[in-house]
């Protein structure tokens, strides 16, 4: 309401848009918003806030095309500022380009070397170029600013993880599991626990994960995946079976299923699997190769 009063008193004032913008944003209207913005940044070209608030609200709503085209108007008013190579690291990390997230990222750390939310991205822009020593020495050091943070715990136990530390990964991961947890969260604990050689406790958190999205063919294999590790064969079956159905033309839970039943020599079973990854994926030579398998077996 305050943003509204300044337009009506003067429409040419950039700090109302802004304002405005800020308002719309609380209320959940984006679209209104992002207008707001751009007309505080057309009266107003230098405001870099306004900038950062734009294209974060844009990176939010996943509009990456819209927040790379804003991108060189902010590094023009303002290249060297700590919010200008934050939102430059942040847009190319999302758009899977490492190399210029990275660059950015190590700029802005050299300039504030102890910033958890910097340390945070760059922790995640190091994942995404591989380099999982570097990752966790800045996601360590950020979850000890932001012990609290779950992205942090997240990504570090993602690097962790990846690195073949189950056991500290999984250390991380069950407090954010035990408790009203995402898919995304449940399916990476449960990849802990299986790493770690605990695929009873593993099922558990991907059991909870198909709960949360039924319709997931992926998460369907993983509960196969940790049940079959724990001895429960059947019910990974029709975890696999289930997968297949609901799976699209990836073909993962098909070949999985094809796989079970050949190690338990059911073969009638294999082949009315294969049957159904062939009509998925028909000029897939590595279909045919496990149809030769089932028939010569």
């Amino acid at each position: 309401a305050q943003g509204d009063k300044a337009i009506v008193a003067d429409a040419t004032s950039p700090a109302g848009h802004a304002l405005r913008g800020d308002a719309l944003l609380a209320l959940g209207q984006s679209n209104e918003a992002v207008t707001s913005y751009e007309e505080a940044l057309r009266l107003a070209p230098g405001a870099v806030n306004v900038h950062l608030a734009l294209i974060s609200l844009l990176v939010r709503g996943g509009d990456l095309d819209g927040a790379t085209a804003r991108l060189p108007a902010m590094q023009k008013v303002a290249p060297d500022a700590p919010a200008t190579l934050y939102l430059q690291a942040l847009v190319n990390y999302y758009r899977n380009q490492p190399q210029p997230a990275r660059e950015a990222i190590d700029r802005l750390l050299a300039m504030m070397p102890d910033n958890p939310s910097a340390q945070l991205l760059a922790g995640a822009i190091y994942i995404q170029v591989g380099n999982q020593l570097q990752a966790q020495r800045y996601l360590e050091s950020a979850l000890q600013r932001l012990p609290d943070n779950p992205t942090a715990r997240r990504l570090l136990a993602s690097s962790l993880l990846a690195s073949g530390e189950a056991a500290r990964a999984r250390s991380l991961l069950a407090p954010l599991a035990d408790s009203g947890a995402d898919a995304n969260t449940l399916t990476l604990a449960g990849q802990a626990f299986l790493a770690a050689g605990d695929p009873r406790q593993a099922t558990a958190y991907f059991s909870r994960a198909v709960a949360s999205n039924p319709q997931d063919a992926a998460a369907h294999t993983r509960l196969a995946v940790a049940r079959m590790t724990a001895g429960e064969t059947d019910r990974a079956l029709a975890e696999l079976e289930k997968a297949a159905q609901l799976d699209g033309s990836s073909g993962e839970p098909d070949v999985a299923l094809v796989l079970a039943h050949m190690r338990a020599r059911d073969y009638d079973k294999a082949l009315a699997a294969q049957q159904q990854l062939e009509q998925k994926q028909p000029n897939n030579p590595h279909t045919y190769n496990l149809k030769g398998g089932i028939l010569l077996g």
